[in-house]
């Protein structure tokens, strides 16, 4: 019995000098390597697991959205960064990928037909004969040109996107474009044919107006998706992928300039 006592008494002086010191930090690294000494672990934070579980991914709202299989064409408005750099994970959309494109094309021959004056010397079916087919044209091959040039332009400045990163993320940064069509045809539904005869034909109409300084913010806004798109791409900053865009537009500009200028000389000649 008094062997066990001692015994007891002995595990008790133990616990009660582990107990002290637990909360004491000794600034002797030695003494922090005692066995008995083991500082109590703090749990992790939340934010901490997160880093731990995604492996130092940041945690945004497009993962969210993309895990909520929301589509491209809300989450592209919200979070137009993260959803290209999502986009550039999947495959092309084949099924959206003729609508976006021929939204362009269209959307360029309407203004295109607008700015000419073409409703001078065409008549109503002619109109829509060339803006119909030709806007499908020009969307195809003004499609493929921005997707070599931007290709081009971007390996040259040190970007490591392919042509298959740079069609994706150009195909997409045409979703503005498609509000865009609405809009010109809800104008030339107001407007008539003075939409391309008269030049200030959409000023003599309040809601035609209005119309056109939408047209221009989503036309502004399909343009930073060109760019953040172009950056993702080509992992490169937005100032080098905005001069990368901009020396496409500029190239395929002085490309329509030459065609044009030749065509006309072919006429005269």
């Amino acid at each position: 019995m008094g062997v066990t006592a001692e015994v007891a008494a002995s595990c008790l002086s133990v616990a009660v000098l582990r107990s002290g010191m637990s909360g004491i930090q000794s600034e002797n690294p030695l003494d922090q390597s005692i066995a008995w000494y083991r500082p109590i672990k703090v749990p992790e934070s939340l934010g901490d697991m997160i880093r731990k579980h995604s492996k130092g991914a940041r945690l945004t709202r497009t993962s969210y959205l993309a895990q909520r299989r929301s589509s491209p064409w809300i989450a592209l408005w919200l979070t137009p960064r993260h959803t290209m750099t999502d986009l550039l994970k999947i495959a092309a959309p084949r099924a959206y990928a003729m609508v976006l494109i021929l939204s362009m094309g269209w959307v360029w021959s309407i203004e295109t037909a607008s700015l000419a004056g073409i409703g001078l010397t065409h008549g109503l079916m002619a109109i829509v004969g060339l803006v119909v087919l030709g806007g499908a044209a020009s969307g195809v091959l003004g499609m493929a040109l921005m997707v070599a040039l931007t290709t081009m332009m971007g390996r040259a400045l040190g970007g490591r996107g392919t042509a298959l990163d740079l069609f994706k993320v150009l195909l997409w940064s045409n979703v503005p474009l498609c509000l865009v069509l609405l809009l010109e045809l809800t104008q030339i539904a107001l407007t008539g044919m003075n939409y391309f005869t008269v030049g200030d034909a959409v000023s003599g109409q309040a809601a035609a107006l209005v119309m056109s300084f939408i047209k221009m913010g989503l036309i502004v806004f399909g343009w930073y998706l060109t760019v953040v798109g172009v950056a993702q791409a080509h992992r490169c900053s937005k100032v080098q992928a905005a001069l990368i865009t901009a020396a496409t537009f500029l190239s395929m500009l002085v490309i329509a300039v030459v065609t044009i200028a030749q065509a006309l000389s072919f006429q005269l000649l």
